[in-house]
Parts: structure tokens; sequence; C-alpha cells
């Protein structure tokens, strides 16, 4: 990714657009392919964020088909929109939409990634809230590796799930669920304490009105930034009551939780969501190696040329080089040595001669 911004920043490319050219979506599904491999073959469950293309989709479901223990979630951002903004002609609204990985060209990556939500290819939408103003963005405005990466998304991202989701016919209310509330919570093994309405379990709800309709705008939000990526888009399914831990902290447009509320969970390892499966599977897929008879036979003793030998070869050892493939003897290899005392050693050598005119014409060579 390094190389891809600076090959962009060296073509002159210093916009928006540069943080979509410089991380292909080929990079985000070799990455994808790579980590599943390596949790594979070390028997770990793999937990992937920020799907944002429908290669590293493609590389999930596949892996899932296969068996492998994989997790994945995308944003609401990857899920409803498409990198065409980074083109806009505004540089503000193109570097409000700048996130890592980047929002893809491709017109139909965010209903696809959605059609991978409802079918549990992928288990959560998560908000990957990381807010900035304008003001904030500009930091990259000559150089856009220097843009802060991070989109708004806690707002509005159940609103804009459901109007894309539900009402756009992809997934049913229980499904809606699942992605926004109740997988996150088996994952992170807080259920049912999270995610279940039970007696005993945190008394966290939202009360959900599907018929009612809200407009989003940057001018109403309250959720940092001053920037809207869906400004002006109208959505059926509204909040209208939010509960936590039984005390009620939103009302009709009202909130009224005050900070220091909260409390923290801690969160207890190893969730039977994602490991029972490994666990069923190294007690009935163990490797176990092949029970046979022990071989009583001869063991050949190969003798390599130019080594000392061990010990006296048996009578199926090869005693010359090993010949090349297709039987032709290895010349390099060969035992022929001009070295050592010759036949013709005791015959007196001659000097060379000048032959001046030997038969057939003249010669100026030495014989």
């Amino acid at each position: 990714m390094l190389r891809g911004a600076k090959e962009a920043l060296d073509l002159g490319i210093t916009g928006p657009e540069g943080i979509e050219i410089s991380r292909p979506e080929e990079l985000e599904a070799e990455a994808t392919h790579r980590v599943i491999t390596i949790a594979n073959r070390t028997h770990c469950p793999i937990y992937l964020v920020n799907v944002s293309s429908i290669s590293a989709g493609d590389v999930i479901a596949t892996a899932k088909m296969q068996g492998k223990v994989v997790l994945a979630e995308t944003t609401t951002a990857h899920a409803t929109l498409t990198g065409l903004h980074y083109y806009h002609q505004d540089w503000s609204h193109a570097a409000a939409y700048v996130t890592v990985p980047p929002l893809r060209l491709d017109t139909n990556t965010s209903t696809y990634l959605m059609s991978l939500l409802a079918n549990d290819t992928l288990n959560i939408v998560a908000s990957d809230h990381r807010p900035f103003t304008t003001k904030q963005k500009a930091m990259g405005k000559e150089d856009f590796t220097k843009i802060p990466h991070g989109v708004t998304g806690v707002q509005d991202r159940m609103s804009v799930i459901w109007e894309r989701g539900v009402v756009g016919g992809k997934m049913d209310e229980n499904r809606f669920v699942a992605v926004t509330s109740s997988n996150a919570a088996k994952i992170l093994n807080l259920y049912p304490r999270k995610g279940r309405i039970i007696p005993g379990a945190d008394a966290d709800v939202v009360v959900w009105d599907p018929e009612a309709t809200k407009t989003i705008s940057a001018s109403t939000q309250v959720q940092g930034g001053d920037f809207n990526l869906y400004e002006n888009m109208r959505c059926h399914g509204v909040p209208l009551v939010t509960i936590s831990r039984g005390r009620v902290v939103y009302e009709n447009g009202v909130f009224m939780c005050a900070e220091g509320t909260g409390k923290f969970c801690p969160l207890r390892s190893f969730p039977d969501t994602v490991y029972k499966k490994l666990v069923q599977r190294e007690k009935t897929l163990k490797v176990r190696g092949v029970d046979r008879t022990p071989y009583l036979g001869d063991v050949a003793v190969v003798v390599h040329p130019g080594k000392k030998e061990m010990g006296t070869p048996l009578a199926d050892t090869p005693t010359r080089p090993v010949t090349r493939h297709g039987g032709m003897r290895d010349l390099h290899e060969s035992s022929f040595s001009l070295s050592g005392s010759q036949i013709d050693d005791h015959v007196p050598k001659r000097a060379s001669a000048r032959i001046l005119a030997p038969p057939g014409g003249r010669s100026s060579g030495i014989w």
C-alpha cells in the first residue's frame, strides 16, 4: 500500500481519489486469502473487519463453504455507498468519504455486500465510527496520504441498514437484529447478557418503529463531524426509545443520557459460537498415523561418488556413476583421467617444426 501511494503521488495524484487508486481491490482479496490460510493451518478462528469488496467477499464465501472458521464484518458505509464520491469536483466532499479500506468504484459492491450480510457470509455490520471535521480532513489537502481515515456511522447505522436491507428486500427483521446486535454479542462472548431480551440479561432495548420515516442530515446529527455521508437520505425505520440497563437514554429525538453512566463489560475467552466447532473437529478429525506391519526386508545402501563408504554396499547397489535422465551418462562425473603414467611416456617428445612447403601448398602453421 505504501508503494502504491508513492506511485500515485509520483504521478501527481494528490487528491482523495488516490486513496482508492493506491489500495486496489485485488490486494484486499489477496490479504484476505493469506490470513484465512494461515489461521486455518494453525487451527485458529479468524475475524475479518471492514470487508469492502466483491473479491474479498468471494474469498470469505469460498472459505466458509470449505468449512473454515471465518467470521467477518462490513461497515454501513461499505454496504451502502460507492467510491465514486472520491472523484467529486468538490475536494471537501470527496475527502469526507476517505476511509480504509476505501469505498469501491464498482456500483454492484454495496448490493453484493448487503447480500452477504443476509446469507451469513458476513456476520456483522459495524459503524466503524471515526468522525472528522472538514478542517481536520484538510490536513491532507496537498497529499491524500495525510487525510485522516474515518467517517461517521454510529447514529445512522440501524436506520440505513433497515432501509437498504429490510425495506430493500435483502433480509428479514430477524436477520436485521442478528447483524446489528445478537451476532456481535455471541462472537464477543457477551450473549445472552447482551443481544437477547430475557430475565437476567442487561435491559438494553431499542423500541423500533418500522413504519416511521426520517430524513438524515448533518444539521440534526449528534454523532460528531460536520458532514453526513447520507445527507438527505429518507429512511424507513426509526428508533423511538432506547433503554440502557433499564434506564431510558433516548426518547422521541431527545437524549437523556449522561457521561459516566457506562459500565465496563469484561469479556470471557473462547466463546462457544466460535470455538465449539474447532474443539469438536480436534476430537473427530485428529490426524493419525497408519497402523501397519513393520517392514522386515533388506534395505539398499546408496553410495555417493566421491564420498567415503561407511560400509559394504549390497549387491544391488549401483557401482558406477548414476546416469542422467534418458540413459545418457554424465561425462562430468566420469572416472577417466589423464593424470599419472601413460603408455607412451618412454617415447621422446619431438620439437616443433615449421613446415615451409608441405605437399599441396605453403603453410605458416606450427605442427
